[in-house]
């Protein structure tokens, strides 16, 4: 009775601060099965409104991690040579706060993608295969921060998707223009075709990105809410496009 009072109210959030939607060309990202597809742990908090959405609405998420970010800051929480192991750990505990029970966690190096191309590609095949996934979200064109493991995660999951016979809904998420100011987040001039309501779910989103301590100056270029330590901060929409 508790859940289905909570649902009410997120229906209620939803139809007073979207209700444009119903006369507008925007639709929000559909559920189903979704395959997420990140190259490093806490990539999926670039899309994290979007996780939370589909398990909020009884469907299941799946999130294939090609790295374990072993190349990142380590905030002084750990040794350099631990910081891969530390980083699945973080990953986990993030997943778990959000409720995602399946992760595909590889470990293809970081900062080495761009040269594991044919593993990643035959890797995520077996993984559609597998999951036969209803619909793939992952990175733009220029990974949001231009980072090589970004673009090459992403043309990898476009060409896989492309591929299928039985044309699998690919989105990318989008970073709108007015929010490409911000540090190392770069626009890609895609249409915003759907969108996800990230402020009912704020309190989660916030306790998976704290999840992520090695990582949290990192994160506040991309999360101005992480530099100010003030959830309020946190988007109030994701937005995405959906790929032809």
């Amino acid at each position: 009775m508790k859940r289905f009072f909570a649902f009410v109210k997120m229906l209620f959030l939803l139809f007073s601060k979207y209700r444009f939607l119903l006369f507008g060309k925007k639709k929000f990202l559909p559920s189903g099965k979704t395959l997420f597809v990140f190259a490093h742990p806490d990539d999926e908090m670039l899309a994290v409104a979007a996780i939370l959405w589909i398990i909020a609405n009884g469907d299941e998420v799946i999130v294939f991690t090609a790295s374990k970010g072993e190349g990142g800051l380590t905030n002084d929480l750990c040794l350099p040579h631990e910081l891969g192991t530390v980083r699945e750990g973080e990953l986990m505990k993030a997943m778990s706060i959000l409720g995602v029970s399946r992760v595909y966690l590889r470990d293809y190096g970081d900062g080495n993608l761009p040269d594991r191309r044919r593993e990643i590609t035959d890797d995520l095949l077996n993984v559609i295969r597998t999951e036969a996934p209803d619909q793939v979200v992952t990175l733009p064109p220029s990974g949001v921060t231009c980072h090589p493991d970004h673009i090459e995660i992403q043309e990898a999951t476009h060409d896989v998707v492309k591929s299928q016979s039985n044309r699998i809904p690919l989105f990318y998420r989008v970073i709108p223009k007015e929010s490409a100011g911000i540090v190392d987040v770069e626009h890609d001039s895609l249409p915003i075709t759907h969108l996800v309501p990230a402020f009912p779910f704020k309190e989660q989103t916030w306790a998976a990105m704290n999840a992520h301590r090695t990582q949290k100056e990192a994160m506040s270029t991309i999360f101005p809410a992480l530099a100010e330590n003030n959830k309020n901060l946190l988007w109030d929409e994701e937005y995405y496009s959906l790929i032809p």
